[in-house]
């Protein structure tokens, strides 16, 4: 019986390096939907002692998975509430941003024909028009509408999650062979 030879260092090191770049390159490759997976059991991390400790204080597993995602909910709609009124406040500030905006696009405009640089008003006037608001409300409602979609899945794996992990200790108790039951 011969014994196999050893890889060579050089070998042993090449074969790592290549099978992290695939390995990186299949992270990169399924971050969409690892992200939101990803998040989902945090959320579900952090949920798992008040769903633990709603179970163990005997409320009804449907009972404690309702109150726990109520209550995941009422944070994220409190996180939400805040974000919303910092941008209703910047909304509501931007006159006062406006002035001064112009101001220092035409200092700049100003510096840049001192220069020597040919620029006219009308350009510049187009890459400033209002009119573009509506492109960017129209990214602003798909971003929105992929953020909701995306929403949905995380909050359909944390549930899955959360349900799968408080019922496991059961489910292994159930095996057979078990002694510890």
């Amino acid at each position: 019986m011969t014994t196999p030879t050893p890889m060579p260092t050089g070998l042993r090191i090449l074969l790592t390096l290549a099978s992290l770049i695939v390995v990186a390159t299949g992270i990169w490759a399924a971050r969409p939907i690892l992200v939101p997976v990803l998040f989902a059991a945090f959320l579900a991390i952090i949920s798992g002692p008040a769903m633990t400790w709603l179970i163990q204080r005997r409320v009804p597993r449907p009972a404690a998975l309702l109150m726990v995602v109520l209550g995941m909910a009422a944070i994220g709609v409190t996180v939400v509430i805040v974000i919303g009124q910092s941008l209703y406040s910047f909304r509501d500030n931007l006159e006062t941003y406006k002035e001064p905006l112009q101001q220092k696009v035409a200092a700049i405009t100003d510096r840049l024909t001192e220069a020597g640089v040919e620029m006219s008003e009308s350009a510049l006037a187009d890459n400033l028009n209002t009119d573009n608001a509506v492109d960017y409300l129209k990214t602003l409602l798909g971003s929105l509408t992929n953020l909701f979609g995306k929403g949905l899945f995380v909050l359909f794996s944390f549930v899955f999650i959360v349900l799968e992990a408080t019922g496991f200790p059961d489910k292994v108790a159930a095996m057979p062979g078990d002694t510890s039951a």
